[in-house]
Parts: structure tokens; sequence; C-alpha cells
């Protein structure tokens, strides 16, 4: 299950083994194991995968199906990215926190008024 997400995702990327090996500081070997499924990455290396791929680590041990297509896990994880850098610019103009704070706030208003779109939409769609 692993293996062929970690397939999967290099896929997508455009990565070959070899890339995302040099990347994690392991062997392409040991990776090829990984996507094979004849070997299981720790919980350092599924870390390390996780924040090299920047998909979710929860998708990626299988307790759900939608990997990073998911806005919410998008915007989650983009929100998580942001916080962690300094020195933020916003077309030159340095960002504070409140700026920060205000554009995630509008990120997550426009989902909420999809979100609740959709659910009127699937709501007169099943009537």
């Amino acid at each position: 299950m692993i293996g062929e997400k970690l397939k999967q995702l290099r896929d997508e990327k455009k990565f070959t083994q070899q890339m995302v090996a040099e990347n994690l500081g392991i062997s392409r070997v040991t990776y090829t194991r990984y996507e094979t499924g004849t070997r299981e990455p720790d919980l350092n290396m599924l870390m390390k995968i996780s924040d090299f791929y920047e998909c979710d680590l929860n998708w990626l041990l299988g307790k759900y199906e939608n990997s990073n297509h998911d806005l919410k896990l998008l915007v989650d994880n983009f929100k998580d990215r942001l916080m962690k850098e300094e020195g933020l610019n916003f077309d030159g103009t340095p960002l504070s926190e409140e700026d920060l704070n205000e554009l995630l706030v509008a990120l997550y208003s426009g989902m909420k008024k999809v979100e609740d779109k959709n659910k009127k939409y699937t709501t007169k769609k099943n009537k």
C-alpha cells in the first residue's frame, strides 16, 4: 500500500528513484524496496518522505484515500509551511504575522463557502 503511493507520488512529480533517494539520504536500492513493498520505511523515514512529497502522513499510511487533491489538506499543508517560513514577502512588502493570519482566514472562509455551496447542491440533487 505505501509502496504504491510512493510510486504514484514519484510519477506525479516525474522524479527518478535516484533523485528521491538522494533527497532522502538513502540508497536507490532502499527506496526501490519501499516502492515494491519488500521493505517498509520506519516512522522517521515516513516523516521525511511526507515532507519531501508535501503529502499528508495519514494518507501515506492509508488512513484515507484522498491525497493532496483534497483542498482542505492542501490548505492545511500550505498553512503549516507558511507558519514555518521566516521573512515572507508579498510583492516585495514584508508580511506581518497579522497579515499572514488574515490570509489564512480568507482561505478558510473561502473553503467554507464552497463547502456550504456544495452541501446545498448535493442536498438539492439528492431530492
